[in-house]
């Protein structure tokens, strides 16, 4: 939706807006793609005034600072080995938990919220 956005006739200021949205989503999402795209729209900024140029400095800065999120992190590739080769199903009392099942879930859930990079 924000790549729709046509900035041709957008003053340095309302482009500076635009590059703070893309910047809250960077910093939301913590994806690569997401994160270059806000660099690139607040490094295009040319604000007039001071106030802008440092807000603009302080956002990169930002930017600059983020670590994008990796979808396939050890503990996740960790525990996915361990689902497979070990059954965990601790009881009480004839009342049990499958904890291989609920790994599942969260793997799911996982990918689902940040999925695999192609």
């Amino acid at each position: 939706m924000l790549n729709e956005i046509d900035t041709t006739a957008y003053s340095n200021e309302n482009k500076l807006d635009l590059a703070t949205t893309w910047s809250w989503l960077a910093r939301r999402s913590l994806l690569e793609p997401d994160i270059v795209k806000a660099r690139k729209a607040v490094k295009d900024c040319k604000p007039d005034k001071l106030y802008f140029k440092n807000y603009k400095y302080e956002l990169y800065e930002i930017l600059l600072e983020l670590t994008p999120k990796s979808s396939d992190s050890f503990l996740r590739r960790f525990t996915q080995t361990m689902n497979k080769y070990v059954e965990l199903k601790p009881h009480l009392f004839g009342i049990g938990l499958n904890v291989n099942a609920m790994l599942e879930d969260m793997d799911a859930a996982g990918h689902k919220e940040h999925p695999p990079k192609t």
